[in-house]
């Protein structure tokens, strides 16, 4: 049995960017996951980012999402993202705020 791999793209790409590589591990017998973010029907309206060490092939990335705030009268939130690597060192901090569509 492969191995199980979740792709996330970079600031300006969705999860299209990783449909060569997915298609190659999965017919190698690995299972992938490349989804967009920030989720479906949800936009970023800011975002910032702080990257605090660096992270490598093989290391294993823990990602944690907190949301900070609701806007009452708004489908609006803020959200803050904590990224560890293996070690328990953080990599990435990071807030936003997101917009998700209502559905008519």
């Amino acid at each position: 049995m492969g191995r199980e791999f979740v792709l996330v793209h970079g600031m300006s790409h969705g999860a299209w960017a990783w449909e060569p590589l997915a298609r190659r591990l999965e017919k190698n017998g690995h299972r992938v996951v490349a989804m967009d973010l920030p989720g479906a029907g949800t936009v970023f309206m800011s975002q910032s980012l702080r990257y605090l060490a660096p992270t490598y092939l093989g290391d294993t990335l823990t990602a944690e999402v907190e949301v900070l705030a609701l806007k009452p009268d708004k489908p609006v939130c803020q959200l803050r993202a904590t990224i560890t690597n293996q070690d328990g060192t953080v990599v990435l901090e990071g807030e936003c705020w997101t917009y998700t569509l209502r559905p008519e």
